[in-house]
Order: structure tokens, then sequence, then C-alpha cells
């Protein structure tokens, strides 16, 4: 049996004395800063891997090219009659299936794309039925920029198959 003055060794996973940190933390003017998740050392920005080697041109003879074509933007604001005839231009224009509901009254009144704003809705409150915003200065194309339109690609304005 051991007494109470019987040191004996130390226990097992105990330490016995702490030894001096080999790497200190260096000085807190020379700590990095926190970087964003992007690490990559690439150039942000560099020439497309395929560019195109000439414009995006409509087939003139393709029904849904005519029937793009007629899409007015009469009723819009500059921003959304842009926005609506890049999608022309490009053909990105997707004409709805069915009726859209109408931001408003809540029933599928809106039959022309890229609108939140039925027509009624729209003329009542003055405000653009494509961004439902107010600003109503420089509305769409009259009927002049209409056949400018339909003849920047090829087609009559009244164009009959």
């Amino acid at each position: 049996m051991r007494g109470l003055d019987d040191a004996g060794p130390p226990p097992r996973f105990a330490r016995v004395h702490a030894a001096p940190n080999p790497h200190p933390a260096p000085p807190a003017e020379t700590q990095r800063q926190p970087r964003n998740m992007s690490t990559s050392s690439k150039p942000k920005s560099r020439a497309p891997a395929h560019p195109n080697t000439r414009a995006f041109k409509h087939n003139k003879n393709s029904r849904l090219t005519r029937r793009i074509v007629l899409v007015g933007t009469d009723g819009l604001c500059k921003k959304c009659a842009d926005k609506i005839e890049w999608r022309k231009k490009y053909r990105k224009y997707k004409s709805l299936s069915v009726p859209k509901k109408c931001n408003v009254y809540l029933e599928k009144r809106i039959k022309a794309a890229y609108r939140s704003l039925c027509a009624a809705c729209a003329e009542a409150a003055g405000k653009c039925p494509g961004c439902a915003e107010s600003a109503m200065e420089g509305d769409g194309e009259d009927e002049a920029g209409a056949k400018q339109r339909a003849t920047s690609f090829g087609h009559d304005a009244g164009g009959s198959a």
C-alpha cells in the first residue's frame, strides 16, 4: 500500500509542463485579411471562346417570324418596349399560349406576353403594363413605328402568307 507522502509517477495523460509555442501568432497589423470566395488567379474577362462570325438573321419565310414581327409595344414604357424589341430581334420572343393573370384583378385577362397588368388596369392606373411602374413618358410606338419594324425584317406590315 502506498502512503500519502509517496508521490510516484505522474498520471498517464497529465501535462508535466507547458512547452513554448514554436510558431507564435504574427502581430495584428500583419495578419491576412479574409479573402473573397473566388480564389482564382485567372483574369475576370477574356475573349469569347466561340465568337459569332456573322450576325443573327431571321428566317423571312417563317410563319412564326411573321407573327412575332406584328406584335406591338404600344402602351409600354421605353424600357419594356426596348426589352421586347430585343427579344423579337434575336428570336427570343415567346408568345403566350394561354391568357395570364392580371396582378390587379387576378383574372386571366392578359393576352400579350411579357405583361403583368391587363390593358384596362394599366390604362386606369396610368402604369406600364410590362413593369407596372408609372413612368409612362416615352410610350411604345405608333402605327408608323410598327410599319418600319415590319419592313426591317423584310415583311409587309399587312403581310399575307
